[in-house]
């Protein structure tokens, strides 16, 4: 922990980013409490739910760019600057009145400043492995997501106390000054940044980009899986992460089911079963970074490893739907979540390592927009199954797919 509090530039980026999170997690907050108000039915919160999805799915396009892109640190700013631009344009334009023109102007705003962010976010990868050593890195992942977690809980209560306390213009000018606070402390670091960027870099770093062709970014996607199957481990992930991800997306959905179709399927009620089920997860996830950072012995766990214990946590989690034990599943999405905290610091930390910053953007971009159309697919897929089976059915493919993925993870660990 002394190295990561003494590496000035990791925290000091790293509080950008949690001050820009804390306006983008209340600006949803708000967003959505807006919505609700103006009665305008699930379309509008279709609409929006769209415009948060197409930006993670754009996440490839956006790492093939944010890897051509020299100037990173001017480019952040101007990323940085647009954001409180629109969201400065929008306190003005926001007003007591809630009119379906100024609600979607509200949801534009909110797309547009979400794939900055996005970009944004893909830009700082080959800076993060300037500052911080390879063989601190898994430490370093697990920190910054451990603490990300637990401070978006807290962010979520602050925003729901602002809402009920402010103007819709007044927390729009709040969440303008949060990306004035990040640009500020950027611009505080540039005379330390372009020198690391500088140091060593490649001359493909240094060249002028080429005019872009829709044939260089396949080109890039198949260069980037082909890479990405050369690292140890990370092949395996690529069919077994995805089929878990699809797990994982639909147990939310999967508890809803169970309790309202089930009334012995809860704890005292159905709002204490949510309550729970949420605040077990959370846990897990924040428990699983605390201990990578803290047990040495976590560190020597393998991906593979660690994913076949999170497969054995869901197969036990669906069995448990399946037998209609609540109590199990409460134990289970926390020891799931517990495990994902685990891999997720050793996956980012692979990438980092055994590829170089050229390929960072492009490569993590791809894994994302991957990963998310497996959990977009699941939930389709869970929404046609709930039309036509039972609750129990639906849990019982689950476990069918669980046991095939452990399988298959089983098999791979012997070769």
């Amino acid at each position: 922990m002394k190295k990561i509090y003494n590496n000035k530039i990791f925290m000091k980026l790293f509080l950008s980013d949690l001050i820009s999170n804390l306006g983008d997690i209340l600006y949803y907050l708000a967003l959505m409490n807006f919505i609700v108000e103006t009665h305008m039915g699930n379309w509008v919160i279709s609409i929006l739910t769209l415009s948060e999805s197409i930006p993670i799915l754009l996440s490839f396009i956006l790492g093939y760019f944010a890897d051509k892109t020299i100037r990173r640190i001017d480019t952040i700013k101007i990323t940085l600057i647009l954001r409180f631009f629109f969201y400065t344009i929008l306190m003005f334009v926001i007003g007591t009145k809630h009119s379906l023109l100024i609600v979607l102007v509200a949801i534009i705003v909110n797309f547009f400043s979400d794939i900055l962010g996005q970009f944004e976010n893909l830009l700082y990868y080959p800076i993060y492995k300037r500052v911080i050593e390879d063989e601190d890195r898994e430490e370093f992942q697990s920190f910054k997501q451990t603490t990300q977690i637990s401070l978006s809980v807290l962010f979520q209560g602050i925003g729901g106390i602002l809402i009920m306390i402010m103007s819709y213009k007044l927390l729009a000018f709040i969440n303008a000054m949060t990306f004035l606070i990040s640009l500020l402390i950027v611009k505080s670091l540039t005379n330390q940044l372009n020198p690391i960027l500088e140091t060593n870099a490649s001359p493909q770093s240094r060249s002028q980009p080429e005019s872009f062709k829709l044939s260089q970014l396949f080109a890039e996607l198949k260069e980037s899986v082909n890479l990405l199957k050369q690292i140890d481990e990370i092949s395996v992930t690529l069919v077994s992460v995805p089929l878990l991800n699809s797990g994982i997306a639909v147990l939310y959905p999967m508890i809803l089911l169970f309790l309202s179709q089930d009334q012995t399927f809860s704890i005292v009620n159905t709002e204490t079963t949510l309550s729970l089920f949420l605040i077990l997860e959370t846990c897990g996830s924040i428990l699983g970074g605390y201990l990578t950072m803290t047990l040495k012995r976590l560190k020597n766990w393998t991906i593979t490893r660690t994913l076949i214990f999170e497969i054995i946590a869901m197969l036990v989690l669906f069995l448990a739907f399946w037998i209609h034990n609540i109590y199990i599943v409460l134990v289970g999405i926390f020891t799931l979540e517990l495990l994902n905290a685990i891999i997720n610091p050793k996956f980012n930390t692979k990438i980092y390592n055994n590829l170089n910053e050229e390929k960072l953007g492009v490569v993590f971009g791809g894994m994302v927009t991957y990963f998310s159309i497996g959990d977009f697919l699941s939930r389709i897929l869970f929404s046609i199954l709930i039309l036509l089976l039972s609750p129990s059915h639906i849990a019982l493919i689950y476990v069918m797919v669980s046991v095939c993925l452990l399988i298959y993870l089983l098999k791979e660990k012997i070769e």
